[in-house]
């Protein structure tokens, strides 16, 4: 198999993997101190933290559901990059419903994120939603330069 195409592959799993380690880590809550990170460093009001709870738990199942779709996904990529019978075409195919997963991933993310920051006084929302946003996509961002500077030869 090319060499170019497994370290495409593995920049992909290794930064969605990273992504999600990330966001659940950001994300994370104390069963015994719930969303009290988010209230102490925004300065909310018990009102705007039980709101942001109410959105948490709506949006959580559907979050979990699309790790779960990304999770096959990343699993049928592997093995069609590592199957010595795989073509070019079914290799690609697996590729982009991984892509197409963590596009739906990342835009049920970022709705997300502006739901809450729209709960939270506009300049705490507008601190967290850049935050946020640039966690989201930073990692994304780095892949997209290190498949660019492979392709052009600059990291093989």
């Amino acid at each position: 198999m090319n060499k170019g195409i497994i370290c495409v592959i593995a920049i992909l799993l290794s930064s969605v993997a990273a992504y999600c380690a990330y966001f659940g880590w950001a994300t994370a809550q104390s069963p015994d101190e719930p969303l009290e990170w988010l209230q102490s460093e925004y300065d909310l009001s018990d009102e705007t933290v039980a709101q942001v709870a109410q959105a948490k738990e709506a949006y959580l199942p559907g979050c979990w559901e699309m790790c779960r779709r990304l999770a096959e996904a990343r699993k049928e990529l592997a093995q069609r990059s590592s199957s010595t019978t795989a073509t070019s075409s079914q290799i690609t195919e697996a590729y982009a419903a991984v892509n197409a997963i963590e596009e739906g991933c990342i835009r049920m993310s970022l709705d997300h994120v502006f739901t809450v920051a729209a709960m939270m006084p506009e300049s705490q929302g507008g601190r967290y939603r850049e935050r946020m946003v640039t966690a989201l996509l930073q990692d994304r961002t780095g892949q997209h330069q290190r498949h660019s500077d492979m392709i052009q030869g600059g990291n093989q």
